[in-house]
């Protein structure tokens, strides 16, 4: 009996539990639009330097991307959970966020100076300010990182 109530109404179940979810994160709907936007303007800007520069465009590169909207939205999730249940108010979901999004933007700026070709850009000018920043606050070189010492 009670199995063929639950086989009725799975349908139900199913959005109940998809409302309840939705309604949990919904205060950091904003945040989470604003990371999803990034990512996938990444992803978008990554395209246009492949074609631009007659490069091949692989589907793991479109994988890659899936994995990290989905692990970012994950941290995002979990951060603002820790805080919700734990009483705690760092805002540790806005700065998984920040991170995220400050690193998509860090992409797009390198795409946008690739595309551009020209060390006298304003994107080559924005990429160097980014790298000369996080050297000054951070005291890490990013060329270290990324591979940009390499001449293209």
């Amino acid at each position: 009996m009670a199995l063929s109530w639950v086989n009725s109404h799975i349908y139900n179940l199913i959005m109940a539990l998809l409302t309840s979810i939705a309604t949990y994160f919904h205060p950091i709907r904003g945040v989470t639009i604003i990371m999803v936007v990034a990512i996938l303007a990444d992803f978008v800007s990554g395209i246009h330097t492949a074609r631009v520069l007659k490069k091949g465009i692989e589907s793991k590169l479109m994988w890659r991307t899936i994995y990290k909207l989905v692990y970012a939205l994950f941290l995002v999730n979990l951060g603002y959970s820790l805080e919700k249940e734990s009483g705690w108010d760092f805002g540790v979901h806005k700065i998984f966020a920040a991170f995220v999004v400050g690193f998509e933007v860090w992409s797009m700026i390198e795409n946008w100076s690739k595309v551009s070709n020209s060390h006298s850009s304003l994107a080559r000018f924005l990429h160097d300010i980014m790298r000369s920043k996080v050297k000054d606050k951070t005291g890490v070189d990013l060329e270290d990182y990324t591979g940009d010492n390499e001449k293209d």
